[in-house]
């Protein structure tokens, strides 16, 4: 398993133990002159498999992949959909305009 060290919104690092992640999370917000208020909240956890694979897809893209800490783990979260915002769903799940 590998570990992260992210903020809220994005992962900085990806790397094979906790202390790599931690330190190579570091140095890349320092490269990117990164506030310090934001440093304060980087974190390290382990990364599931599918988010790592995700984010070497998109890596060279720029698309954003999401992601939330659950029980103890990065994953990745499906994103959702607002084009039908506005619509409401029956109880037979057909759309119904609101």
């Amino acid at each position: 398993m590998k570990f992260a060290s992210y903020t809220e919104d994005t992962i900085w690092s990806v790397e094979e133990t906790q202390e790599e992640a931690r330190t190579e999370g570091l140095a890349t917000m320092d490269d990117l002159e990164v506030a310090d208020d934001l440093r304060a909240t980087l974190k390290v956890a382990p990364i599931a498999d599918a988010l790592v694979q995700a984010l070497a897809e998109v890596e060279d893209t720029g698309e954003e992949v999401l992601f939330d800490l659950i029980d103890g783990t990065l994953e990745m979260v499906e994103e959702i959909d607002d084009e039908d915002e506005g619509e409401e769903e029956d109880a037979d799940g057909s759309e119904e305009a609101a």
